[in-house]
Formats: C-alpha cells, structure tokens, sequence
C-alpha cells in the first residue's frame, strides 16, 4: 500500500507541474483523463488487496 500511495504522490507532483507520467512497459500515459483513470484503476484494486491481508 505504501507503494501505490508514493506512485500516487509522484504523479501528482509531476501533474502540479505539468508532466505527465508514462511507463514504459505498459501502455499507460497520464497526460489524458482516460489513460490516467486507468493508471489509477490500476491502483485501487492492489490497495484493497493489501488492506484485506491480516498483518503480523
């Protein structure tokens, strides 16, 4: 979960400061409203995953 929460920092940041983020293994680009509701719906899932495992 922390990894997803800094990914989602990072892109924001470079958003505040008009860059867009672009991996370069997967198709996904955040310089238009589709590609970045998908990076984010990329993310949601992982983070409730992570929330559903008990920790120790």
């Amino acid at each position: 979960m922390k990894q997803c929460r800094r990914l989602s920092k990072l892109t924001d940041g470079l958003k505040s400061r008009g860059v867009a983020f672009a991996s370069v293994t997967e198709q996904i680009d955040t310089s238009t409203a589709n590609s970045e509701l998908i990076f984010h719906n990329f993310g949601a899932p992982a983070a409730f995953e992570r929330q559903l495992l008990p920790t120790n």
